[in-house]
């Protein structure tokens, strides 16, 4: 079974059944550098992966 991430118009294939933040690490990428969207809504990286989803990571900007 698989779900997608989506980060600056590039897919990856990922398993499900293993939360976001396992996964966002797995890819090498840092979990606190991204707002998460999981079938559009809002989530925390501890949300599990289900078949099927569509996870979407928004790179998070500060400015000052």
């Amino acid at each position: 079974m698989t779900a997608t991430f989506k980060l600056n118009k590039k897919e990856f294939p990922v398993m499900d059944n293993t939360t976001i933040r396992k996964t966002i690490e797995k890819l090498g990428f840092s979990p606190s550098a991204y707002l998460i969207l999981k079938n559009g809504q809002l989530v925390t990286d501890d949300e599990m992966i289900g078949d099927g989803d569509i996870i979407e990571l928004v790179n998070v900007i500060s400015g000052g």
